[in-house]
């Protein structure tokens, strides 16, 4: 019945749907069952002051218990207030109980409008339940008190009452209907469906939504309704019609889509009403009218023979259907199968057919279709490939990376490439060759759908033009797949690199020896370990030998006729015919004291005799600073080349230790050897 808005204490019976009753008819309520009703209907025009329940049990004799009492937010989800009370075990209908609420902060609009009374049966001595009888809920509160205004007849403009609804002092219509008849602002949201949400025909589409009114969220509407194609329908806050539960503000209720033949967006139309204002919004949502068809097959390629096996699935909306579906079985442009299937309880559906000898070889097409009852429509089409029994097909080799007309002996090069079937679709899983005009075979590496190699050109490959070859193979159950590619390329020596380590100084004198180590390798760093040389000074021979893999050494006395600026060249050419050069200039100056010795001894003595007799003391103490003087500079350059041999090895790492060790231990047998001949030229001076 309606709540009417009075001064002083406004008694609410049977409100919002509470089936409340006089004395003369019971309200049965079950245990655990709770009954709840929504105060949303009331306008109390000034301060709420407390909320009542008064209710009056049966006078069934025996029957005892207690009732519990809760002021319940229904928007928050809690209790403004709870209480239990006792059910006597009275006779009569005179026995009455009384349960006041007055919440923290006291009441307010916000609190009324959210505000569910719950009554629960707690009784728990019998089985048999208790019964209500009589249940009435009464609001004390104290009305608005209008001053004066000058003569306007009103609390004057600014105040609840003065006729205006001021946004300025904070009226709303929650804190002032007597001024705001409805919300100034009010915002439908709905919450379902959503706008990219897909329906086909006959789906069911549920609707939620809610409205926000000035400074409140969620709040109760009156004439909540939605119309679309399906028509007008209104939509609840009772927990009864999709939304989430009686009193929450949200509200739902729900309809079906209807036959569709084409994709739409169907628009929707939102309209509420609160007070004396009614907002409309525009939402919508989208009909997808298509059924999920799938099939798939034992194999993709066949031979003439084989069973073709066809496993399929339908759905609509991700739901499995039991429906009727047409399919075709074509190739050669024939019809080779037709049938009309249904699809079990979970959608699965099957058929197979027989491959025979007279039947066409190529692509055949597997193509199916179904409607169901609101008219959504599906359709499934794909390919397969019947053979001949183990046909042969052609691969065809597609090269992806650029290749070079020419490549030097030692290069290195990274090869891409894929395959290709007759119907230009790729191959995988398949063996794909490189093949050298040595004979060598590579196998390319298979790199998500495409096949890598990277291949180095041997330094013994003969120079010219060669011929490389790329091979394919991929055997099936039914046929052979292959292909070939050729590729002419154009190969060309590649340089030997000569590293000079020996000598570092190229001043040297007449008599003095000079030491050569050299270090050979291709450009990919490795290690020449085979090679003749072809090397001069002064067009004099040199002879070089092996000292270890990839390092050779030589030696060579200079020659008076060497005097000057002498050109040592060196030719390398390995049992491939690469080669390199590499030439030096030496500077010659002087004779080596210890070379004219060994050349001119028996000068020497008839000198050595003359001076001993006209000027033995000064020209034997000259003699011998003399000699010093030569293997003191011989010290000197032992010992630079004992340190450049250390660097060679220790911080730029450009020679190996054995070459290391060999050139440590001659550099310093020479050095003890000069050590002892000076500690022997001081023992002769004295």
């Amino acid at each position: 019945s309606a709540c009417s808005s009075v001064s002083g204490t406004v008694t609410i019976a049977n409100c919002d749907g509470l089936n409340t009753s006089d004395d003369d008819s019971d309200v049965i309520l079950a245990k655990n069952a709770v009954l709840g009703a929504v105060l949303s209907d009331i306008i109390f025009d000034g301060s709420v002051d407390s909320v009542s329940v008064t209710f009056r049990h049966s006078g069934e004799a025996g029957i005892g218990g207690t009732v519990g009492i809760t002021f319940y937010d229904g928007l928050n989800l809690a209790a403004f207030c709870s209480e239990d009370t006792s059910i006597s075990n009275a006779s009569s209908f005179t026995t009455s109980e009384v349960v006041s609420c007055t919440p923290v902060g006291g009441w307010d609009y916000a609190k009324l409008d959210n505000l569910q009374l719950r009554v629960q049966n707690k009784d728990t001595g019998s089985p048999d339940d208790a019964y209500l009888s009589y249940l009435m809920v009464a609001v004390e509160y104290t009305p608005t008190v209008s001053g004066g205004d000058g003569g306007t007849g009103g609390c004057g403009v600014g105040c609840c009452g003065g006729g205006t609804c001021d946004a300025e002092t904070g009226e709303d219509y929650w804190t002032c209907r007597t001024d705001c008849s409805g919300p100034a602002v009010m915002v439908i949201t709905l919450l379902s469906p959503m706008p990219e949400q897909e329906f086909g025909g006959g789906d069911t589409v549920l609707i939620q939504a809610t409205v926000d009114a000035d400074s409140q969220n969620q709040v109760a509407v009156k004439d909540f309704m939605i119309e679309g194609k399906f028509g007008l329908i209104e939509l609840f806050d009772d927990g009864k019609h999709n939304d989430e539960m009686a009193g929450d503000r949200v509200y739902g209720n729900s309809f079906m889509v209807e036959d569709e033949n084409t994709t739409i967006f169907q628009p929707l139309t939102l309209s509420a009403t609160l007070g004396e204002r009614t907002v409309v919004v525009q939402e919508g949502y989208q009909v997808v009218p298509v059924l999920a068809l799938n099939i798939g097959s034992n194999k993709n390629t066949y031979s003439l023979g084989d069973l073709i096996q066809l496993n399929g699935l339908i759905k609509r909306q991700g739901v499995p259907l039991e429906q009727e579906i047409h399919l075709v079985l074509s190739g050669g442009g024939t019809i080779l199968l037709e049938e009309f299937l249904t699809s079990d309880s979970q959608g699965a559906f099957s058929i197979s057919y027989p491959t025979t000898t007279v039947d066409p070889e190529g692509e055949w097409t597997v193509f199916a279709e179904a409607m169901d009852e609101a008219g959504n429509y599906g359709f499934f089409e794909k390919t397969i490939r019947v053979f001949e029994s183990q046909a042969f097909v052609e691969l065809q080799i597609e090269l992806l990376t650029g290749i070079d007309t020419f490549f030097e002996r030692g290069e290195t090069k990274k090869l891409l490439v894929r395959l290709l079937d007759q119907y230009g679709e790729l191959v995988e899983n398949a063996r794909v060759e490189w093949v050298s005009p040595l004979g060598e075979t590579f196998v390319f590496t298979a790199e998500k759908g495409q096949y890598a190699l990277s291949y180095l050109f041997p330094h013994d490959l003969e120079a010219g033009v060669q011929l490389f070859q790329i091979r394919a193979q991929k055997e099936t159950e039914y046929s052979t797949q292959q292909g070939l590619e050729e590729i002419e390329l154009q190969i060309s020596e590649t340089p030997l690199i000569i590293t000079v380590l020996e000598p570092v100084d190229f001043s040297v004198q007449v008599g003095e020896a000079i030491d050569f180590t050299i270090q050979v390798s291709y450009s990919s760093g490795a290690l020449v370990e085979q090679a003749s040389f072809s090397g001069s000074i002064n067009g004099k021979p040199v002879f070089f030998s092996a000292l270890e893999k990839g390092v050779y050494v030589a030696s060579y006395a200079v020659q008076p006729e060497d005097q000057g600026r002498p050109s040592f060249s060196l030719i390398v050419t390995d049992e491939f015919q690469n080669q390199g050069i590499v030439e030096l200039d030496f500077a010659v100056s002087g004779v080596s004291p210890l070379h004219f010795v060994r050349e001119n001894a028996w000068l020497l003595a008839i000198v050595v005799g003359i001076s001993a007799i006209m000027f033995l003391g000064g020209y034997h103490a000259n003699f011998f600073r003399r000699k010093k003087d030569v293997l003191v500079k011989r010290k000197q350059v032992l010992e630079s080349k004992i340190a450049e041999n250390q660097k060679q090895y220790y911080k730029l790492n450009i020679i190996t230790r054995a070459t290391y060790t060999k050139l440590h231990s001659q550099y310093s047998l020479e050095l003890e050897r000069i050590a002892k001949e000076l500690e022997k030229a001081e023992e002769e001076k004295k």
